[in-house]
């Protein structure tokens, strides 16, 4: 008896079969490719795919990560048109005239963790290229030549605890010392916003404390430190690192604003019963709270009244992130 299974397999293995299954694959990559359309419709698809891609490539990169990235798609006499963008939240558009009826598109999955801006880039008669800035836990878009996020490089992921409570302000100098007068002059600026503890004599213990040091350290070695007392219960030292997390950020963002150089930025706990500044003891571990070491006496910016009424606005917009 023959067997059939050695049949099946003669055919397989006949080489007309394998000539027809050659036919075949070639007839559906040829409906695939005329179903693109003209080279702009490919081009457009491409395009999509490769920039959604991307979107799902950034947050696999190492975490707490910055990046700052623009997008060029290759440029050459077969590779002339121009295009737009919509990236919305889950899917990238590209069009290639305005009122484009025929979208190239390609989706990409967002990561929980990073919130991707939506941003819309219509058509115009210019090359526009595509700017990614990933800034802590945002991911910007922006058309390069028309860039309005400032990135900066050396701003933190802040995560963790909602910080709620209101923090009494102290200078950490006393108003004869270097620096003292300055740092009295933002705490009070910074009363006057209601997002602290209004002015008091007193120094109360059963309240977080935020305390503002002004350095004297070179105008280009300066850099914005927060510490937090690290002895605290988790979930104190948890707010506390999170409203000082954001009170950095807001601050390097003036910063980055007037070009003042930072070299790095920090949140540090710390135990104050192991540091020789007497102010760091307004920290008890129960409340938590700050201690802020930002500025350089040696920069004219740091003794200006004004940009002292800009520093204390930051911090207060640091410690309303933090209520968020």
């Amino acid at each position: 008896m023959r067997s059939k299974k050695a049949s099946w397999v003669g055919a397989v293995l006949h080489p007309a079969f394998e000539v027809f299954m050659a036919i075949a694959v070639g007839l559906a990559l040829l409906y695939f490719i005329h179903s693109l359309g003209d080279k702009t419709d490919f081009e457009k698809r491409f395009i999509a795919t490769d920039l959604a891609l991307l979107l799902d490539a950034i947050p696999a990169m190492p975490q707490p990560g910055a990046l700052y990235l623009f997008y060029h798609p290759q440029r050459s006499d077969k590779w002339d048109v121009k295009y737009g963008f919509n990236f919305g939240k889950n899917k990238v558009e590209v069009t290639a005239k305005k009122d484009d009826s025929n979208p190239g598109f390609f989706f990409f999955t967002p990561d929980p963790r990073l919130r991707i801006d939506q941003a819309v880039f219509p058509f115009a008669d210019s090359v526009i290229a595509p700017l990614f800035i990933k800034q802590g836990t945002r991911i910007a878009i922006e058309d390069i030549n028309k860039r309005k996020f400032k990135y900066n490089p050396n701003a933190l992921v802040c995560t963790g605890a909602r910080f709620n409570q209101r923090l009494d302000v102290w200078p950490g100098h006393e108003p004869a010392e270097p620096g003292g007068m300055d740092e009295e002059y933002i705490a009070s600026a910074l009363q006057g916003t209601g997002v602290v503890e209004p002015a008091s004599l007193i120094i109360d213990p059963a309240k977080p404390k935020l305390v503002l040091y002004l350095e004297d350290v070179p105008a280009d070695d300066m850099a914005i430190k927060a510490f937090v007392h690290g002895s605290s219960d988790p979930a104190v030292l948890a707010a506390s690192q999170r409203v000082a997390c954001e009170i950095v950020n807001s601050l390097l963002d003036v910063f980055y604003e007037k070009d003042i150089p930072v070299i790095g930025a920090a949140v540090v706990p710390f135990d104050p019963v192991h540091t020789a500044g007497e102010s760091d003891d307004y920290l008890t571990a129960a409340k938590g709270g700050v201690v802020l070491r930002f500025g350089s006496l040696k920069r004219p910016e740091f003794t200006s009244p004004d940009f002292q009424q800009q520093a204390a606005l930051a911090i207060k917009g640091g410690i309303e992130n933090a209520k968020k």
